[in-house]
């Protein structure tokens, strides 16, 4: 036999104070008393005769006190300590009678005491006195059946006005994030939490934290969840919705916990215990098959605990969440989608437009040659000739730019992969330009291990990118500079560095330098050739290659350009 609260509306106060009245009356007892278990566990006297009769030792010791007492029906009596058998009725003697639900939970005490007739009841008196038991235990069940409806009720309630309210957010574009956190703060208000919070689960399985609520606290410091929490919401969610369940760890309650993962159940038990908490409450929200998110709530140490028309209640403002959560993300992803192909035409008229225009310079380059041919003296035809082959070599690196682009862009690349050492690119590399870089004064510094540094990738690909920024590096460097290429692996990666000592990368250009066509605007960049779209393949190529470039730079101190990628696994 296990405490539940109790109702004490007035039409259950009224009933029982009328039960007691007749007792008092039928039994004729000078002092009688109903008391209800109250939400806090405590016994509370709601109804009584006379001064009342005080309750035993409070509710611990009411299933002590029935396991010592002789059953009289549905009241247990206990002569006092070292009374005589004598049939009257001594100080100390305890007649009670438990009020019990049909589940068996104590919901109320019924007491009577001192007789008038001065004498303990005998069998005909106790089978009236039994009658008005039974009486008093149909109030309490019939009012808990009244509260049950219209705590049902209630619960229906708020959980369409939260579904009409999630569904007008949703429709008005509203964030997922703003809207899980108003939703959170009725679910505070309505089932009296401490503090609630809600995590999203992404496709990758991580749970952030997205939507937190909590009641106004005066007394104790705010609520805090543990971050260690977090790792576990994912599968713990996943098996709740599974089994459409509702999870409770509380003292002395605990719904739906699978004890043998110990250490977030271990991680609960020492929560509770640091916030001074009553309960947790895990609710999963999902649509179909698939989970989506998780609601924890908490309540303050002696707080009632869950009913099972709560729990319900929870269920299924969980269930109906979750499809609004579903259609709601199913909304967003279909509005970054329609952003994406907006941006994807956008960047393909963009594109489109600098074409044209790249290849037209050098097209009215080719055909202003041709006229001044067609009237230009012999000695001059050749340098006219010149000028149109510059303007064709110009094309034929667009084309072949662009063909490259569009060949690092292919998702369904056939070519294999195989182990790959970046650190005697770096040397092929350093070779082939060294004669060019010499010219010009340039010192060209190779700084890596003498053994293979290998990575798993396209030869022919990391060639061009080392290439690239080996080039670039001469190209933009003065006469006399000094530029440093190195290889460098790491337990996890493999680190590349070109650095030079050139005009370097205005802050504003660098969010743009790895852009198609980018060229900066800076008049020294722009004395030199170029395509405006190696920095572009080179991004593409690294990151075919599951890794990453990095830029340090600062106009007029040089540039430093650092390739990071998957080191070859052993």
């Amino acid at each position: 036999m296990s405490p539940a609260a109790a109702p004490a509306d007035e039409v259950t106060v009224a009933t029982l104070q009328l039960i007691v009245d007749a007792t008092a009356l039928l039994g004729g007892f000078g002092r009688a008393a109903i008391h209800l278990v109250r939400p806090d566990g405590r016994l509370e006297a709601v109804a009584g005769v006379g001064d009342g009769a005080e309750c035993p030792d409070g509710l611990d010791a009411v299933p002590k006190l029935i396991e010592r007492a002789e059953p009289w029906g549905r009241f247990r009596f206990r002569p006092a300590d070292g009374a005589p058998d004598d049939g009257r009725w001594h100080d100390g003697d305890l007649l009670f009678a438990p009020l019990v639900d049909a589940s068996g939970d104590l919901r109320g005490l019924f007491r009577l005491d001192r007789p008038v007739s001065g004498r303990r009841p005998d069998p005909a008196l106790r089978d009236r006195l039994d009658l008005c038991a039974e009486q008093a235990g149909s109030a309490i069940v019939t009012a808990l059946e009244r509260e049950r409806v219209a705590e049902q009720v209630r619960h229906a309630e708020a959980a369409r006005a939260l579904v009409r309210r999630a569904t007008h957010h949703v429709a008005g574009d509203q964030p997922v994030e703003s809207i899980l956190t108003e939703l959170g703060e009725a679910l505070v208000t309505h089932f009296g939490l401490a503090a609630l919070w809600i995590q999203l689960f992404g496709e990758d399985g991580e749970a952030p934290v997205l939507a937190h609520a909590a009641a106004p606290l005066t007394e104790r410091p705010p609520i805090t969840l543990d971050p260690r929490f977090v790792p576990y919401a994912p599968a713990i969610a996943s098996r709740l919705w599974a089994e459409q369940a509702i999870g409770v760890y509380g003292r002395g309650e605990r719904h739906h916990v699978d004890e043998s993962n110990t250490e977030p159940v271990a991680l609960a038990e020492r929560y509770l215990a640091d916030q001074d908490l009553e309960s947790m409450l895990y609710a999963p929200l999902g649509a179909g098959s698939e989970c989506l998110a998780q609601v924890t709530m908490v309540r303050t140490r002696g707080a009632p605990r869950w009913t099972g028309l709560e729990i319900e209640a929870v269920r299924e403002i969980g269930r109906d969440l979750g499809a609004i959560l579903f259609n709601a993300r199913a909304d967003q992803r279909d509005r970054e989608l329609l952003a994406d192909l907006r941006a994807l035409d956008a960047h393909k008229s963009e594109m489109v437009a600098t074409v044209s225009h790249e290849l037209k310079n050098p097209l009215t380059a080719i055909l202003t040659n041709l006229e001044l041919a067609e009237t230009a003296a012999p000695e001059n035809v050749a340098q006219v000739l010149a000028a149109v082959d510059r303007s064709v070599q110009r094309m034929v690196s667009i084309v072949a730019d662009l063909r490259t682009l569009g060949e690092m862009g292919a998702e369904d690349d056939p070519a294999d992969v195989v182990p790959v050492d970046l650190a005697a690119i770096a040397r092929d590399v350093v070779d082939l330009v060294g004669d060019a870089a010499g010219r010009r004064g340039l010192t060209l510094a190779l700084r890596c291990p003498a053994d293979p540094v290998l990575v798993t990738g396209h030869a022919a690909e990391l060639d061009r990118v080392v290439m690239n920024l080996v080039g670039n590096a001469i190209k933009y460097s003065p006469d006399g500079g000094r530029i440093r290429v190195g290889v460098q692996p790491t337990p996890d990666e493999v680190v590349l560095t070109v650095a030079d000592q050139g005009i370097g990368i205005d802050e504003e250009d660098q969010g743009r330098i790895f852009s198609e066509f980018f060229r900066s605007p800076n008049p020294r960049a722009r004395a030199e050739p170029g395509t405006g779209l190696g920095l572009a393949i080179v991004r593409r190529i690294v990151e075919r290659h599951g890794g990453r470039i990095e830029l340090e730079s600062a106009l007029g101190a040089g540039a430093t350009f650092r390739v990071r990628l998957p080191r070859e696994a052993r």
